[in-house]
């Protein structure tokens, strides 16, 4: 058992590195002692269909049941099969292009490679790369058909503008749905040859679908979609709710406070003031000019103090109050404007998403190293022990008690959570703001961005002497 262990880590391991030969052999020895191994037959599959080994192929893909594999498993089946299935219709095709690339000789070998072609495409899971390349050799399939037909036919001036505004469209989706516009300019010319292609009035029902299928990606393509970040909106709305709790709730009752303890207050406060300026009348010169501004406003506040009764300062402590609580209110509103002004500012249009979705996947591949790193620190930082347990021996090495005390780490555990949750909230409200701006700039100004891009890379470019 082990062995075969080794056998089929070394058939993948071959596979990946597009060794196919070597990886064959090795899948051949692994099905001859475990013969249903369905992991080895995907491997071999892969490795005949990379090699051209057309009805080898078939054979292996003929003894795998779809029903029976798991999801991973059967992405990897469905790959190879449309990769099969792809390759036989090249090899349906017996003549050749100019550029020496498979071309249909009749109409029945254009019709044959397209039935293979839809089966292809079919197929769920299969690679958004390779997906892209199905969908474009079916749109050339059928111009081909429609070319074979009559070649000045509506059918195939329909075809030859849909095969046009295919290649228009610059990305390579990710999300299997085909290629996409990655701009305005694309989505509006794209949007022409739709109405060309209608003005053709075409009558094979498949061509008008997709004509159907061309107008919805380029409407679709103005739609705004939310791409920020959830977690982030509902940080900083915590802050705002408490913000906007802590005014609002007491509000009504800022200042209320019994006349005694307002007298016992003042009296403290002028005790406090009369010390200070006592302090500072007998401190050293450099000390007095250093805290001059200071002592000066503790001066006039205890000029104020004289002259206040009781009824007068609770006047002020509900000024004060009233203050802080309309302040907390505004503070509140101002970052509850922030995250909706955050929400709007990122929301892009679906073309702009489809531009960016690879750097997406990349900013969402390093994001997961974080994560990862984040989680291992995560991880020692709760592992530390939280009571240090002591164990009670005799002279004679026997057990005879024990007793708990809390150790420093769980000191460490305390403040390092209320750290943390510091340093993220803070966070949290510097990002919020600054990433408004810069998501407004880029979701809704792109032009003007792109434009002032251009402007500074040629300026660069021109000191440095690579405009030349």
């Amino acid at each position: 058992m082990a062995n075969i262990k080794k056998l089929k880590k070394k058939a993948d391991q071959l596979n990946a590195d597009q060794k196919f030969e070597e990886s064959l052999e090795n899948c051949d020895i692994v099905l001859e002692l475990s013969p249903d191994d369905v992991d080895m037959k995907i491997t071999k599959l892969n490795n005949l269909v990379n090699l051209n080994r057309i009805e080898e192929a078939d054979k292996v893909l003929d003894s795998i049941e779809p029903s029976a594999l798991k999801k991973e498993q059967l992405s990897q089946f469905h790959n190879n099969k449309a990769f099969l299935l792809y390759n036989k219709a090249l090899l349906m095709m017996t003549a050749k292009a100019e550029d020496g690339g498979a071309l249909p000789a009749n109409k029945q070998e254009a019709e044959d490679a397209y039935k293979l072609i839809v089966e292809a495409d079919s197929l769920d899971d299969v690679n958004p790369d390779f997906k892209d390349e199905i969908l474009e050799q079916r749109s050339w399939l059928k111009k081909q058909m429609a070319f074979f037909d009559d070649p000045d036919s509506p059918d195939y001036v329909a075809a030859e503008i849909l095969d046009r505004a295919f290649n228009t469209f610059s990305v390579e989706a990710m999300d299997g749905r085909g290629r996409q516009p990655g701009s305005k300019r694309e989505v509006e010319e794209v949007k022409e040859l739709m109405q060309q292609a209608r003005n053709a009035n075409p009558k094979d029902p498949e061509l008008i679908d997709t004509i159907g299928q061309f107008e919805e990606i380029c409407e679709e393509a103005y739609e705004r979609r939310f791409v920020g970040y959830w977690w982030l909106m509902a940080l900083v709305g915590v802050v705002a709710l408490y913000f906007l709790y802590a005014g609002i709730s007491n509000l009504g009752t800022a200042g209320d406070i019994l006349p005694a303890r307002a007298e016992q207050m003042m009296n403290s406060e002028i005790e406090w003031v009369g010390d200070y300026l006592d302090r500072m009348k007998v401190a050293h010169d450099t000390v007095k000019e250093k805290n001059a501004e200071y002592i000066e406003e503790r001066q006039e506040r205890l000029d104020e103090l004289s002259k206040m009764d009781t009824e007068d300062y609770i006047k002020e402590i509900k000024k004060r109050d009233r203050a802080r609580n309309w302040g907390n209110i505004r503070r509140g509103l101002f970052w509850t404007l922030m995250i909706v002004f955050y929400y709007f500012a990122s929301r892009p249009p679906v073309f702009l998403i489809n531009k960016r979705q690879r750097q997406m996947a990349f900013t969402s591949k390093s994001a997961n190293v974080f994560k990862k790193i984040v989680f291992f620190l995560l991880g020692i930082f709760i592992a530390m022990p939280s009571f240090d347990r002591t164990i009670v021996v005799d002279s004679f090495g026997s057990v005879v008690g024990s007793y708990d005390e809390i150790s420093p780490g769980l000191i460490i555990k305390i403040f390092g959570i209320i750290l943390i949750v510091a340093f993220v909230i803070w966070l949290a409200m510097i990002l919020l703001p600054l990433l408004a701006i810069i998501n407004y700039l880029r979701n809704y100004q792109y032009e003007k961005v792109d434009e002032y891009f251009e402007k500074a890379m040629s300026t660069i470019k021109g000191w440095v002497g690579l405009n030349k």
